[in-house]
Protein backbone atom coordinates (compact mmCIF):
# COMPACT_ATOMS: atom_id res chain seq x y z
CA UNK A 1 0.00 0.00 0.00
CA UNK A 2 1.29 3.32 -0.56
CA UNK A 3 -0.18 6.64 -0.21
CA UNK A 4 0.24 9.79 -2.13
CA UNK A 5 -0.38 13.54 -1.76
CA UNK A 6 -3.19 14.83 -3.29
CA UNK A 7 -4.64 18.59 -3.29
CA UNK A 8 -8.40 18.45 -3.60
CA UNK A 9 -8.51 22.11 -3.27
CA UNK A 10 -6.19 25.03 -2.31
CA UNK A 11 -2.29 24.33 -1.87
CA UNK A 12 0.09 21.72 -0.14
CA UNK A 13 3.17 20.78 0.74
CA UNK A 14 4.54 18.21 -2.14
CA UNK A 15 7.65 17.32 -0.92
CA UNK A 16 6.56 14.00 -0.97
CA UNK A 17 8.78 13.03 2.92
CA UNK A 18 7.29 10.13 4.26
CA UNK A 19 3.62 10.36 2.46
CA UNK A 20 3.34 6.33 2.41
CA UNK A 21 3.13 5.96 6.21
CA UNK A 22 -0.55 7.01 6.79
CA UNK A 23 -3.15 8.70 5.78
CA UNK A 24 -4.08 11.84 7.02
CA UNK A 25 -7.39 14.67 6.07
CA UNK A 26 -5.88 18.06 6.89
CA UNK A 27 -8.19 21.02 6.62
CA UNK A 28 -6.93 24.39 6.76
CA UNK A 29 -9.95 26.82 7.60
CA UNK A 30 -10.12 30.32 7.22
CA UNK A 31 -11.88 33.34 8.39
CA UNK A 32 -15.36 32.57 8.32
CA UNK A 33 -16.23 36.15 7.47
CA UNK A 34 -14.29 35.41 4.08
CA UNK A 35 -15.65 34.16 0.87
CA UNK A 36 -14.78 30.40 -0.22
CA UNK A 37 -14.97 29.00 -3.67
CA UNK A 38 -15.82 25.46 -2.14
CA UNK A 39 -18.77 25.89 -0.14
CA UNK A 40 -18.14 22.77 1.99
CA UNK A 41 -15.18 24.92 3.23
CA UNK A 42 -17.40 27.81 3.82
CA UNK A 43 -19.77 25.86 5.76
CA UNK A 44 -17.14 24.69 8.08
CA UNK A 45 -15.35 27.84 8.17
CA UNK A 46 -18.38 28.94 9.68
CA UNK A 47 -19.45 26.07 11.91
CA UNK A 48 -15.91 25.78 13.56
CA UNK A 49 -15.62 29.28 13.83
CA UNK A 50 -14.67 30.45 17.16
CA UNK A 51 -15.28 34.10 16.38
CA UNK A 52 -18.75 33.15 14.79
CA UNK A 53 -22.00 33.62 17.32
CA UNK A 54 -24.39 30.42 17.21
CA UNK A 55 -26.95 32.83 16.07
CA UNK A 56 -24.87 33.56 12.53
CA UNK A 57 -24.02 30.14 12.39
CA UNK A 58 -27.85 29.04 11.90
CA UNK A 59 -28.82 32.24 9.88
CA UNK A 60 -25.82 31.08 7.37
CA UNK A 61 -27.04 27.85 7.71
CA UNK A 62 -30.54 28.52 6.79
CA UNK A 63 -29.97 31.25 4.01
CA UNK A 64 -26.45 30.06 1.99
CA UNK A 65 -27.14 26.00 2.52
CA UNK A 66 -30.92 25.99 2.67
CA UNK A 67 -30.49 23.90 5.63
CA UNK A 68 -33.93 23.51 7.78
CA UNK A 69 -32.72 24.84 11.41
CA UNK A 70 -34.79 22.10 13.41
CA UNK A 71 -34.89 22.19 17.55
CA UNK A 72 -32.32 19.41 17.66
CA UNK A 73 -30.17 20.91 15.11
CA UNK A 74 -30.21 24.20 16.71
CA UNK A 75 -29.11 22.41 19.91
CA UNK A 76 -26.01 20.82 17.91
CA UNK A 77 -24.95 23.80 16.70
CA UNK A 78 -25.29 25.55 19.57
CA UNK A 79 -23.18 22.53 21.28
CA UNK A 80 -20.16 23.33 18.47
CA UNK A 81 -20.53 26.60 19.54
CA UNK A 82 -19.68 26.03 23.26
CA UNK A 83 -17.05 23.44 22.22
CA UNK A 84 -15.41 25.74 19.72
CA UNK A 85 -15.56 28.47 22.64
CA UNK A 86 -14.37 25.82 25.63
CA UNK A 87 -11.37 25.05 23.30
CA UNK A 88 -10.30 28.65 22.91
CA UNK A 89 -10.98 28.72 26.48
CA UNK A 90 -8.49 26.23 27.23
CA UNK A 91 -5.56 27.76 25.07
CA UNK A 92 -6.35 30.53 26.86
CA UNK A 93 -5.94 29.40 30.19
CA UNK A 94 -2.64 27.36 29.46
CA UNK A 95 -1.33 30.62 27.72
CA UNK A 96 -1.67 32.38 30.85
CA UNK A 97 -0.59 29.56 33.32
CA UNK A 98 2.50 29.65 31.20
CA UNK A 99 3.15 33.42 30.93
CA UNK A 100 3.03 33.19 34.81
CA UNK A 101 5.60 30.24 35.47
CA UNK A 102 7.75 32.30 33.21
CA UNK A 103 6.88 35.74 35.54
CA UNK A 104 7.29 33.75 38.57
CA UNK A 105 10.94 32.07 37.25
CA UNK A 106 11.85 35.59 36.18
CA UNK A 107 11.01 37.24 39.44
CA UNK A 108 13.14 34.75 40.79
CA UNK A 109 16.48 35.27 39.15
CA UNK A 110 16.24 38.89 39.54
CA UNK A 111 15.81 38.56 43.30
CA UNK A 112 19.33 35.86 42.91
CA UNK A 113 20.89 38.54 41.00
CA UNK A 114 20.04 41.15 43.91
CA UNK A 115 22.07 38.89 46.45
CA UNK A 116 17.92 37.67 48.51
CA UNK A 117 18.35 34.04 49.66
CA UNK A 118 16.35 31.28 49.02
CA UNK A 119 14.38 31.77 51.91
CA UNK A 120 13.51 35.55 51.30
CA UNK A 121 13.02 35.00 47.61
CA UNK A 122 10.52 32.07 48.58
CA UNK A 123 8.23 34.12 51.16
CA UNK A 124 8.40 37.39 48.50
CA UNK A 125 6.88 35.42 45.51
CA UNK A 126 4.31 33.10 47.48
CA UNK A 127 3.04 36.60 49.04
CA UNK A 128 3.16 38.46 45.79
CA UNK A 129 1.79 35.84 43.50
CA UNK A 130 -0.05 33.65 46.20
CA UNK A 131 1.49 30.64 45.71
CA UNK A 132 1.45 27.78 48.91
CA UNK A 133 4.77 27.55 50.24
CA UNK A 134 5.30 23.78 48.49
CA UNK A 135 4.54 25.85 45.09
CA UNK A 136 7.33 28.50 45.89
CA UNK A 137 9.70 26.54 47.10
CA UNK A 138 9.40 24.23 44.03
CA UNK A 139 10.14 27.25 41.77
CA UNK A 140 13.10 28.42 43.84
CA UNK A 141 14.75 24.84 44.13
CA UNK A 142 14.12 24.46 40.75
CA UNK A 143 16.26 27.33 39.52
CA UNK A 144 18.90 26.41 42.16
Amino acid sequence: ISLGETAVFGEMDTSGKNSDLMEILIINLGDAREPVDNQILRLMNVLLSAQTDVREKQRVMREEFHIAMTAELEVEVEALCNLSQGIYNEGFETGVEKGMEKGIEGAVEILREEGYEDSQIIERIRKRFGLTQEDAERYVVARV
